[in-house]
Parts: structure tokens; sequence; C-alpha cells
């Protein structure tokens, strides 16, 4: 059983977890784990939207990031598992200067290639300098 208690209402509530279906016992029947997780079907991503990053591994980011039990992770788990996902390399990137996604979060102040056909970003100074090093041949 899982006491939760929403700072913003004060409203206090305890769920327990059937397979996949979250039962909430102030609201009847939910299944939470989108307010947890977001699948990204163009681009083939599960998100977990309280860390803002995809998920390669989901079983084992359940077990060592969020505070739930084996039944409820094995559940989850299973839920997802219909869901292709791709290799971190494999995933197109979106079309630079987007809309971000949602699930995502803020976004954070980056550097872009300028490049038309290139569309190379990162938060990392020293990543954009290999890359241009590498791929454009500065110096």
């Amino acid at each position: 059983m899982d006491i939760r208690w929403n700072p913003r209402t004060g409203e206090q509530r305890t769920t327990r977890v059937v397979d996949a279906t979250v039962i909430t016992t102030s609201q009847g029947i939910t299944d939470n784990t989108q307010e947890l997780l977001h699948y990204e079907p163009d681009y083939k991503v599960l998100i977990c939207q309280e860390h803002g990053y995809a998920l390669q591994r989901l079983d084992s980011h359940l077990r060592d990031y969020h505070p739930i039990t084996l039944k409820q992770r094995k559940a989850i788990t299973r839920k997802y598992a219909q869901h292709e996902l791709l290799e971190p390399t494999s995933v197109p990137l979106p079309p630079p200067l987007e809309a971000p996604f949602k699930a995502l979060g803020k976004p954070v102040d980056a550097f872009l290639y300028e490049e038309e056909e290139c569309g190379f970003v990162s938060i990392s100074r020293s990543a954009t300098a290999k890359h241009c090093n590498k791929s454009h041949d500065w110096k």
C-alpha cells in the first residue's frame, strides 16, 4: 500500500497496485502509470516524466529510482512490454527548433550546429567542439 499526499491540495490518498492498474480509494479505479511514463510512438522511446529522459531498461529504472514493490514493477513492465523501443543510437532526432516533448520537461540551453543537414545539438561545449572537429573538420 502506498500513501501519497499532494502538497498543493493537501489531499491524501491511499493506493494499491493490482497488475498495471492503480486503484485509488478516494477516486475509484485509475491507471496512473501515464503520470510517470510516456511512450512516444514516432520515435519509439519510453520517457520517465519524473526524471526527464528516455528509458532503455524500464525494469531496472523502476527498481533503482522509484519506490515501488516488485509486484508493481512487474505489472508496469508487462504493460509497457507491448511497445517497441529503439536502441538509443537508432532513435531519430526530431527536427531542430521544433516544440519540445512535454514529457521531457522544460528545455535546457544547448549548442546547435547551424548547418541545416547536420542538426547536432548538445548541452556540452566540449562535445560540440569534438563533433565539429570530427564531423566538419574544424581546427
